[in-house]
């Protein structure tokens, strides 16, 4: 007797649920991504937004069939590792849409067509008799750390590439390959960041505590933004999500750099439902 475990993915879809090997009339949305997608959650009661996702689109379209959308985010994982799973884990589930929403993993992809700092690692943290003297020269020699990692003010070499000549660029040409191939609605989100270009110094200070390479990191996410809004409009069924509006730079809907509060989950939900809302109403209308 075949064992029914074998008809089960081990992607989570909304509320936990086991996904089935067999669709039958459903709708399957793929969220593919990083720890942003995954959900690094603080409170119990929060949701990744792919599950918000899946709410927002049952209870404002009220489809005829049912519609899934599986988290099939990896933390740590990027744009490449995940393509590298379509054959094994992503076709196998049958998805009618695939979002991709990749960023910070990515970034060194772009090396071509964003200035890199070069990384070290942070001091070590030495203990001392007296505990307060212990962290009051951690935190100068962490201090003296991230300055050293602050880009330095000189232009932009003539020599950067431009983003759709990098390899970032050409792993998601792959990606629409991909999904050109398997008949699937490929929808490609830039990545939003607790704070950006126009947000004050220290509130880019404040992050880099934990992200040290912040500054960089900030100038490096206008390359993808740019990048996989030019690759949606040369592809016309590819579509395009705007995840900046009341998201991008809005620092108290982070825990961290990239990763999201509640607030921010619930934004990003909003901003991919808005996006996708025209080819989702064509796609579930039309059975």
């Amino acid at each position: 007797r075949r064992d029914p475990r074998l008809d089960r993915h081990r992607f989570g879809a909304a509320g936990g649920r086991e996904i089935p090997a067999e669709k039958g009339n459903a709708y399957r949305i793929v969220a593919l991504g990083e720890s942003t997608t995954f959900g690094i959650t603080l409170e119990q009661e929060q949701r990744p937004w792919p599950e918000l996702l899946e709410q927002l689109i049952r209870e404002r379209l009220k489809p005829g069939r049912p519609v899934e959308v599986i988290n099939a985010g990896v933390p740590g994982y990027r744009l490449d590792q995940n393509l590298h799973r379509f054959p094994t884990e992503i076709l196998p589930l049958k998805p009618d849409m695939v979002i991709s929403y990749h960023g910070i993993n990515g970034f060194a992809a772009l090396r071509e067509a964003v200035p890199v700092a070069l990384g070290a690692s942070p001091p070590a943290y030495q203990e001392r008799p007296v505990r307060l003297l212990a962290d009051v020269e951690y935190r100068l020699k962490l201090i003296r750390f991230q300055h050293r990692l602050l880009p330095k003010p000189a232009p932009r070499p003539a020599t950067l590439a431009d983003p759709l000549a990098t390899t970032y660029a050409q792993l998601y040409r792959q990606l629409i390959r991909i999904a050109q191939t398997n008949h699937i609605r490929l929808v490609l989100a830039n990545f939003s960041m607790a704070a950006n270009e126009q947000s004050a110094p220290a509130i880019v200070e404040f992050f880099q505590v934990g992200h040290p390479q912040a500054p960089w990191q900030i100038q490096a996410n206008r390359a993808p933004s740019v990048l996989v809004q030019q690759l949606a409009a040369q592809e016309p069924e590819v579509c395009f999500a705007d995840t900046h509006p009341g998201l991008d730079g809005e620092h108290d809907k982070f825990i961290d750099l990239v990763h999201f509060a509640p607030a921010g989950e619930r934004q990003l939900a909003e901003n991919i439902f808005n996006a996708l809302r025209p080819a989702l109403e064509a796609d579930l209308l039309r059975l």
